[in-house]
C-alpha cells in the first residue's frame, strides 16, 4: 500500500512550485495531490509512484512532513456519507491525519486517508 505524505510549506507564492520541482528533478511522479493555505502555513497532501524517492527528496530539501499508509475507503456519493464514516472513526478514537478524494465512480467516492491507528480504523470500517 502506498504512503500518503503531508508536507508543511509556507503559504506564499512559489511554495507549491518549489515542492513539485524538488520531486520532479528526482523522478517522482505525483499520483494525487491536494493543497491548502491558512495564514502563514500551507499543507500539501500527496501520493506518489515512489515513496522512497519522495521521502529522500523531502528530507534533502528540508521539508517538514509526516507520512502514513493510505487507507482506501469507498463511500456512497450522497450527502452525509462522509460524515457517517468520520463519526464512526471518531467514536472509535481514531484521529484522521489527512484525506484525499481519489475519484468518483458508480455512485461511490474513493478516499485515501491516513490515521493514527490503522488497525482500529480497519476494524471499525470493516476493511
Amino acid at each position: 500500500m502506498s504512503q500518503q505524505f503531508v508536507v508543511y510549506v509556507e503559504d506564499r507564492p512559489g511554495a507549491l512550485s518549489r515542492l513539485t520541482h524538488e520531486l520532479a528533478v528526482r523522478g517522482v511522479d505525483i499520483h494525487h495531490i491536494a493543497a491548502v493555505g491558512s495564514g502563514a502555513m500551507g499543507y500539501v497532501i500527496l501520493t506518489v509512484d515512489r515513496d522512497d524517492l519522495a521521502r529522500n527528496a523531502l528530507t534533502t530539501a528540508r521539508y517538514r512532513f509526516h507520512e502514513g499508509e493510505s487507507l482506501m475507503v469507498a463511500v456512497e456519493d450522497r450527502p452525509g456519507a462522509l460524515a457517517e464514516v468520520t463519526e464512526r472513526l471518531a467514536a472509535s478514537g481514531v484521529n484522521i491525519h489527512s484525506m484525499i478524494v481519489q475519484g468518483r465512480r458508480d455512485g461511490r467516492v474513493e478516499l485515501a486517508l491516513t490515521v493514527d491507528d490503522l488497525a482500529t480504523a480497519r476494524r471499525t470500517l470493516g476493511l
